[in-house]
Parts: structure tokens; C-alpha cells; sequence
């Protein structure tokens, strides 16, 4: 297993560490700035050492007990969901440099043709601030339709999301501002 640091997409962004488990690619989720990039690959190594000796468990497990491949994938996929939500939540809250560069990152990626990787950032972003409950609150909207806007196929409308980088700005206290430079 190697650990791999798939770098910026140009633009602000931030780094996600992945490692190659034969012919899996295990996502390490925690990645950060540029800025913290030495922790981060600290942290790195160490959910990789965990992701290892969870696998080594979870062979032995598996030659104690008779479960089937698909049993153990929704049990992988579980942990890995339910990892990353937590693994986000917990870095927006004591990191707010990381949650500025998440919204950051989703106003990027949905000026420059990446929308449903914005709208995946921002549903993450959401989740960790203000929530959806609250959210809905302040955009006059159902917050079941929030979650469906924010869904990897969600159409929003310009002022839903509108309402929703106003909410998060005035949650994180910061601004957004758009300079256009020449693509030459």
C-alpha cells in the first residue's frame, strides 16, 4: 500500500489522500490546504496504519464467521460513509480555515463547470455548520428540498443558492469575491 496525494485541481482547493489496496483505491478521508499539507499527510499515514489493521481484522472475521463478499462491501461502504461525515463535521468545527476553503472550493468548482462536485462540497459544508434544519429556515424553503438540491443530481435555482452561500457566509463570517482574469 502506498499512500498517494492527488493535489489541486487548480484553484484554491485542497488534497485527498488516497491508497491503493491491490486493485481498490481506498480514499483516506481528511485531506486538507496546502497550507497544513505536512499534518495532513501525517494524518494520512495514520488512516492508512488503521485502514490496515481494520482490513487484517476483517480477514480474520471473515475466516471465523461465513459472510458473503456482498454483506462485507455494504459493511465497508457503511463504515466509510459514516467515517467521512464525521471526518468533514469535525474538521469544520475546529478548523474554520478548512471550512472557508470548502466553500471556497464549491464556488470554484460551480463558476468553473463543476456543479455537482459543488453541490456534493456544499451539502458536506451544510451539514457541518448550519445545518439543514436551520438552513431551511433561512432560505424559506422545505429542507427536504434543500437535501434534494444538494443531492449529486440537484438542480437548484439561483436563489436557492443564493440563500444558501448567504447562509453559509454568515455562518463562517467571511466573504466571497470574484475576480475575472483572462484565460490566455
Amino acid at each position: 500500500m502506498g499512500l498517494v496525494n492527488t493535489g489541486s485541481t487548480g484553484g484554491p482547493g485542497y488534497r485527498i489522500y488516497l491508497v491503493q489496496d491491490g486493485k481498490e483505491l481506498i480514499v483516506l478521508l481528511g485531506g486538507g490546504t496546502k497550507k497544513d499539507q505536512q499534518s495532513d499527510i501525517t494524518q494520512a499515514k495514520e488512516l492508512s496504519q488503521e485502514y490496515k489493521k481494520s482490513e487484517e481484522a476483517s480477514e480474520y472475521r471473515s475466516s471465523k464467521e461465513e459472510t458473503t463478499a456482498k454483506e462485507k462491501k455494504e459493511v465497508n461502504i457503511m463504515a466509510l460513509t459514516r467515517d467521512f461525515k464525521e471526518t468533514i463535521h469535525s474538521r469544520v468545527q475546529s478548523d474554520p480555515e478548512f471550512a472557508t476553503a470548502l466553500l471556497d472550493e464549491a464556488a470554484y468548482l460551480m463558476l468553473n463547470g463543476e456543479p455537482e462536485t459543488a453541490r456534493l462540497i456544499l451539502r458536506d459544508l451544510v451539514n457541518a455548520t448550519v445545518g439543514f434544519e436551520q438552513l431551511a429556515v433561512e432560505a424559506n424553503k422545505p429542507s427536504k428540498s434543500l437535501h434534494r438540491m444538494l443531492s449529486a443530481k440537484g438542480n437548484p435555482t439561483m436563489d436557492s443558492l443564493n440563500a444558501i452561500f448567504t447562509a453559509l457566509r454568515k455562518k463562517l463570517n467571511v466573504d466571497i469575491q470574484v475576480h475575472a482574469v483572462s484565460s490566455s
